[in-house]
């Protein structure tokens, strides 16, 4: 396992599949080991190095995605925002205006029952 990163193109599948028979029957064993040994957690990076590395860039994609996408929902949030506070004013002016029709309508009202 130590050697495998000086593997040829040939040989490293092998050790590649080797490798995935004994973590499936070792499960727990591997993960105590990786935890505990340097030199193992090591050659397990080094037989993942391409994968890790490709992870690191697709996460590092998608985290910037999600950034641009939180920046969209603030924005339209803001947005939002300013239209409730527009429909809340409204609301504020309806209802003087109801006031004031009430008032009028009341004193139509009482104009006509004198």
């Amino acid at each position: 396992m130590e050697n495998t990163s000086s593997l040829d193109r040939h040989n490293k599948p092998y050790a590649d599949n080797m490798m995935d028979i004994f973590t499936s029957a070792n499960r727990e064993f591997v993960s105590k080991q990786l935890k505990e040994e340097t030199e193992m957690c090591n050659a397990v990076n080094e037989l993942f190095a391409d994968e890790i590395a490709e992870m690191k860039v697709i996460i590092a994609d998608k985290d910037s995605l999600i950034a641009d996408i939180n920046s969209q929902l603030a924005s339209k949030n803001s947005v939002i925002a300013d239209k409730d506070s527009i429909i809340a004013d409204k609301d504020a002016l309806i209802a003087e205006l109801r006031a004031e029709l009430d008032k009028y309508v009341g004193n139509v009202n009482i104009q006509e029952n004198e």
